[in-house]
């Protein structure tokens, strides 16, 4: 079996996490789902979860930027006895994604970072995703002020939105859970 990766990156202050597998992770539900990316905030509570739910030879490799929440999420990671399986790098979100080739070996994708840079991370994640692999970005209604944006982060989630509404590569639903979860679905090319 392919071996795997996860990747998680971060904003100041707070850890998101991208993963990738190639294996099939047992607890993908999906049909002929061979890899996931998550980008959410963690201090090692989403990374467990997805190292958890790695095949045999998967790996989890998360992006933070500060030292200290790294740090905090090792150790968090290995109380919960997944450390083995993940490895966290110090560094900035957009520019580790630039650097993973622009290929699609991504299954699954979960985005809740920070909002204002949603459109870059959707942007820079699809090229990477499998057809039929689905991303899913979470807090998408605002709390209800996409309908009438009042802040720069309702701004940039109702836009996106729309603009993902209207991109002819996927194909979306927003799930009125929470706060709002839109999937969205790679399109296979035409």
């Amino acid at each position: 079996m392919p071996s795997a990766t996860i990747s998680c990156a971060s904003a100041p202050g707070r850890t998101q996490c991208w993963s990738a597998c190639s294996a099939r992770p047992r607890r993908c539900r999906a049909p002929s789902c061979r890899s996931h990316r998550s980008r959410a905030p963690c201090s090692g509570a989403t990374s467990i979860s997805l190292a958890r739910g790695l095949a045999p030879g998967g790996r989890l490799i998360c992006l933070e930027v500060d030292e200290t929440y790294a740090g905090i999420a090792r150790a968090n990671l290995a109380d919960a006895g997944v450390a083995d399986r993940v490895e966290i790098r110090v560094g900035p979100a957009e520019a580790a994604l630039r650097a993973i080739p622009e290929e699609p070996v991504f299954d699954l994708v979960f985005i809740d970072a920070d909002k204002p840079a949603y459109p870059a991370y959707y942007e820079l994640v699809l090229p990477r995703v499998r057809p039929g692999g689905l991303i899913l970005l979470d807090n998408m209604l605002q709390g209800g002020r996409v309908l009438e944006p009042d802040t720069d982060s309702a701004r940039v989630v109702a836009e996106l939105n729309h603009r993902i509404h209207d991109d002819e590569r996927v194909d979306m639903a927003l799930v009125l859970v929470a706060d709002g979860l839109t999937f969205v679905r790679k399109r296979p090319p035409a």
